[in-house]
């Protein structure tokens, strides 16, 4: 599959740089991508994102208000509620030593309860990534997989 690298780009907001990692190609252009990235104001905004449905985003909402009182930085709160429903070791280290022992209980009993949110989270993402890279294709190619002799 190959992708259209500036239309990606266009809709992604952010540069996309093609390589062929096992080539060598366009490594270059890609640090060289990052090195100009890392110099520039970061413009936060309207950008594009996974929409969830109304279940899976009140399951991710009520996580985020259990960590209402948590400090959960460097991270966003919604950003590391998700984590935490999907079960992130890191982000769940680091919720659990800053957890109040008061709603240490809560959030467990919650996480417990909203198990298969990490499953439905993982769908719609790999689905939306499905849907944008579609659109982006130069050779829209119908097929299988192949398994290929050592």
């Amino acid at each position: 599959m190959k992708i259209r690298p500036g239309d990606l780009a266009s809709i992604l907001e952010i540069p996309v740089i093609p390589i062929v990692a096992s080539k060598n190609k366009g490594l270059g252009d890609l640090v060289e991508a990052i090195d100009r990235a890392s110099k520039q104001h970061v413009q936060t905004g309207q950008k594009q994102h996974v929409e969830y449905g109304s279940e899976v985003k009140g399951t991710i909402d009520h996580a985020e208000n259990i960590l209402e009182k948590i400090d959960t930085q460097p991270y966003p709160k919604h950003w590391a509620a998700m984590k935490l429903l999907e079960g992130d070791e890191k982000i769940g280290k680091l919720i659990k030593e800053r957890i109040p022992s008061d709603t240490k209980q809560t959030l467990d009993d919650f996480l417990l309860e909203n198990e298969p949110a990490a499953v439905d989270i993982a769908t719609l993402r790999f689905e939306w990534v499905a849907k944008i890279a579609s659109k982006f294709r130069k050779n829209r190619q119908s097929g299988g997989c192949r398994l290929l002799k050592a």
